[in-house]
Parts: structure tokens; C-alpha cells; sequence
């Protein structure tokens, strides 16, 4: 993926505490980069962190059928969407279920850019 005009800039706006406004610059590249799963999980990271509960589940089922199990594993692991399901208190269960083919793919797989911290 290359970095899309609106990533960058929405993930620095997020760091400042500035989320909605990291929203709102990010939509506008999600509807140019529609494959991309990374911009949908971001996307879901933020529009959770202000409460929008019901449209980051959206978000994240919509990255998770982009970038499969890989995705879903790490949006189990992202505190930042522990409110639709996913989050570390949960993810140590759900990585005991998953064949260690999975984590080999996982520990294999490289995303070009970072997911929100």
C-alpha cells in the first residue's frame, strides 16, 4: 500500500488528541483506497474512541473481510476497539484457538504502514 493523501495526517491529528478531526481527514482517503483494510481499521479505531460503537463494528467487519485473519487478530489486540469486541483482555483466548499456522502467517505478514497505537 502507499501511504494514501489523509493517512499520515489523520494518524498525527489522532496523537495530538485530536481524533475527530483525524476522522474526518481519514474518510476521504478511505473511499479513494476502498481495499485497503488498514484505513478501515483505523477508521474503526477512531470512530470507536468517540463512541460510535455500532459504525466502528461496521468498520472493523469490513477490514477484517479485506486483510482476514490477520486483521482480526489484530484488532483483537487493539485496546482501542475494546468496545466492539476486540482489545487485549481478550485477545490471549482467542490466540489459544488459533492454529500455530495462523501466528507463522502473522509473524510473516508485514503491513506497509502502522495501525493507530
Amino acid at each position: 500500500m502507499t501511504c494514501p493523501a489523509g493517512y499520515a495526517g489523520s494518524y498525527v491529528l489522532h496523537k495530538l488528541e485530536r481524533t475527530q478531526e483525524a476522522c474526518d481527514e481519514l474518510k476521504p482517503a478511505l473511499d479513494k483506497f476502498k481495499g485497503e483494510w488498514l484505513l478501515q481499521h483505523n477508521l474503526a479505531c477512531y470512530t470507536c474512541l468517540l463512541g460510535n460503537v455500532e459504525e466502528a463494528r461496521k468498520l472493523i467487519e469490513e477490514a477484517i473481510e479485506l486483510g482476514g485473519d490477520v486483521v482480526r487478530l489484530r484488532a483483537l489486540d487493539d485496546e482501542h476497539l475494546i468496545r466492539v469486541g476486540g482489545g487485549v483482555e481478550r485477545a490471549e483466548t482467542i490466540r489459544r484457538r488459533r492454529p500455530l499456522r495462523l501466528m507463522a502467517t502473522m509473524m510473516t505478514t508485514t503491513p506497509t504502514a502502522e495501525a493507530v497505537d
